[in-house]
């Protein structure tokens, strides 16, 4: 996969041709990026079948390494980098079936057991494939593809604090018991007319009593005036806008 400024500007990425030897004529410039997305295999063994079966890949991996190339790496994948020489020093992770295959293909490598996925210089790994996601947009650090990489990653990956904040406002707004009578006849009235200028008068007159006596009720509902409450509803009518639209 090869990254151009026309990419940034919405035209389409080349397609991947990693392993085409094209990509690595002397003489040519190499593939920006090279996946490796792993191999299917059944168990460790069958995995060690299928790189020795492959060990061509191996040298032209090494290649596109020295000629620039940042290698990405999904699940047991990394065990090919492993065979082409390339991971002496390095810090990858592995797929837990498959750390004995690997180690005996890549003695020199630090293997990294607390991590999900990293960084090592110019080769990236992550150690399942359900990480693959996080692990590429990460790649685009520091690109001019990095603004898209965040923006689509709002959507791309979870977010466990916003997944919690999320879930607690629901659990209120559903578990909030509704104040009867004056105070929520103002309430509502705020919620259905977040754009119109305040005024408490008015609002009095809706919920049918006085200014000072819904000032008083209302702090004593809502912990807050109905002037606050009605900022509180700007601000998150603003917040869901930017994000949004």
């Amino acid at each position: 996969m090869r990254y151009s400024p026309s990419a940034a500007r919405g035209h389409s990425l080349p397609s991947s041709r990693a392993f085409h030897r094209d990509t690595i004529t002397p003489g040519r410039r190499c593939a920006d990026v090279v996946v490796i997305p792993g191999w299917s295999a059944q168990s460790g063994p069958h995995l060690d079948a299928q790189i020795t079966a492959t060990l061509s890949l191996a040298e032209r991996l090494s290649k596109a390494y020295a000629s620039g190339a940042h290698m990405v790496c999904v699940s047991n994948g990394a065990t090919l980098l492993g065979a082409a020489g390339l991971l002496d020093g390095q810090q990858v992770v592995m797929h837990w079936a498959y750390i004995p295959v690997f180690l005996r293909h890549s003695p020199g490598v630090t293997l990294c057991t607390d991590q999900e996925w990293t960084q090592s210089e110019r080769i990236w790994s992550c150690a399942a494939p359900v990480l693959a996601t996080e692990l590429f947009l990460k790649t685009f650090q520091g690109t001019p593809l990095e603004s898209l990489a965040i923006s689509t990653g709002q959507v791309l990956l979870r977010h466990p604090e916003k997944q919690q904040v999320a879930a607690q406002i629901v659990n209120d707004i559903q578990s909030r018991k509704m104040p009867a009578g004056s105070v929520e006849r103002a309430r509502r009235w705020l919620e259905s007319h977040v754009s119109q200028p305040y005024d408490i008068a008015q609002l009095a007159s809706v919920a049918a009593t006085s200014p000072r006596t819904l000032l008083r009720h209302f702090m004593l509902s809502h912990g807050q005036t109905p002037m606050q409450y009605l900022q509180g509803l700007r601000i998150e009518r603003a917040r869901v806008m930017l994000e949004t639209t």
